[in-house]
């Protein structure tokens, strides 16, 4: 398919002449999250930098979508904190050719281009312009495209300290980087749970009710946020309305132990510091789905998370 823009200034009926074309192909999208890069916070000397104790609030979101030819970047941050910048600052910000660990390395550059030269159409500079309560954001499009194996290999988005740079300084030190990483799909498909089936429960379902249901769970991760979607039917749900679920930090051979919660701010037992897709049931099929704006932590991701339904038809079981 493509999209088709028609010379409507110059018609004198209808939409006008086809005049510019896209076509439509499958595009890959990467992202990350914000932090403060080390360097930035053991630099002496130079310019003067943000202290360390006005950052702590900082947010932010790095955005790259690639499609053959085409580069475009977002990024906002949130300094959290009024009066660090005035209305219309500018921060300077470029893709970088190494991952934050690096120190993001040097600018990526048009694989392309032979001629040396630095400028918005070598390279991808989404430049960030603020609000002075320290919302700042940015975009910027590039007529190319990274080479995979460059991306691969951890490409970066770097914003510089521009606020506090010299006049010598160019666009200041670095500042805030964010890998750009593609989100990662987790699945599987439901059973009963040992405990569940062998318990001396009264009220649940039987092992016959239980054969008869069927379903799966999806779990899309990265940006620094993650989205579930859970589906599941049978015959036994004809009846039910709503069923509790949530993500649970061990495997379904352990039971799943307790609910997953944010790794930066435990101990927050809500839908916002743990991850609940909740189903709502219609005529035997149960769906739900649910978006927080935080991540596992990569070691539990590789440890093996769990999504687990509770029989809230029978009251304080799970299924």
């Amino acid at each position: 398919l493509s999209i088709v823009i028609h010379d409507t200034v110059h018609s004198t009926g209808g939409s006008g002449n086809k005049m510019f074309c896209a076509d439509l192909v499958p595009s890959d999208i990467y992202g990350g999250r914000f932090a403060v890069l080390d360097s930035y916070t053991s630099a002496t000397g130079g310019d003067p930098t943000f202290a360390a104790a006005d950052l702590v609030d900082m947010t932010g979101m790095a955005h790259m979508e690639v499609v053959p030819g085409s580069t475009q970047t977002k990024v906002t941050v949130d300094l959290g904190k009024a009066g660090l910048v005035a209305d219309g600052d500018v921060f300077g910000a470029h893709l970088h050719a190494k991952p934050c660990g690096q120190d993001g390395g040097g600018h990526y550059r048009d694989p392309s281009d032979t001629s040396g030269a630095v400028n918005t159409d070598t390279e991808n500079w989404p430049e960030l312009t603020c609000t002075a309560d320290g919302k700042c954001s940015g975009m910027a499009s590039s007529r190319w495209s990274p080479l995979h194996k460059d991306v691969s290999g951890g490409l970066s988005i770097v914003i510089h300290d521009s606020v506090n740079a010299g006049p010598l300084s160019g666009s200041g030190r670095k500042f805030l980087c964010a890998d750009l990483k593609a989100p990662r799909l987790f699945g599987g498909s439901f059973r009963p749970l040992v405990s569940y089936t062998d318990s001396n429960i009264t009220e649940k379902y039987s092992a016959s009710e239980l054969d008869g249901i069927s379903g799966h769970a999806l779990l899309k991760v990265g940006m620094g946020t993650m989205s579930s979607n859970v589906i599941f039917d049978g015959a036994a749900l004809a009846l039910a309305s709503n069923f509790k679920v949530h993500l649970h930090a061990l495997p379904c051979a352990a039971g799943g132990g307790g609910h997953y919660q944010d790794p930066s701010n435990p101990g927050v037992a809500d839908y916002f510091g743990e991850h609940w897709p909740e189903t709502k049931c219609y005529a035997r099929e149960c769906r739900g789905q649910a978006v927080s704006s935080w991540q596992p932590l990569e070691g539990d991701l590789s440890g093996v998370l769990s999504i687990v339904i509770h029989d809230t038809v029978h009251v304080n079981t799970s299924v």
